[in-house]
């Protein structure tokens, strides 16, 4: 299956609860890691993109197993890759 080449949905500041209470949208806190499209063509495969479009799947080995987490299905993921402490908050490694 071909999927569709797609630009990421990057963080904008707004209010919560959003204006309208439309339930076709979710909203989440701005996290600092590595933005990415993870694909999932649904043949086995995972091609994870940067932000500017750049390949970058061998740089996070732990998506290798998205597609067996699908059962095959195809895909899109939109997000940030981050990586938590062990309190589950983004750790930097800046400290």
């Amino acid at each position: 299956m071909d999927l569709p080449v797609l630009a990421p949905m990057l963080a904008v500041p707004g209010s919560l609860p959003l204006p309208g209470g439309d339930q076709g949208w979710a909203v989440k806190a701005k996290q600092d890691g590595q933005r990415a499209l993870v694909y999932l063509p649904g043949d086995g495969s995972v091609s994870v993109r940067s932000r500017g479009g750049h390949e970058i799947t061998r740089a996070y080995p732990e998506l290798h197993g998205l597609p067996a987490a699908f059962g095959g299905c195809s895909a899109v993921l939109d997000g940030e890759i981050i990586a938590p402490d062990a309190d589950g908050r983004p750790d930097l490694g800046c400290r």
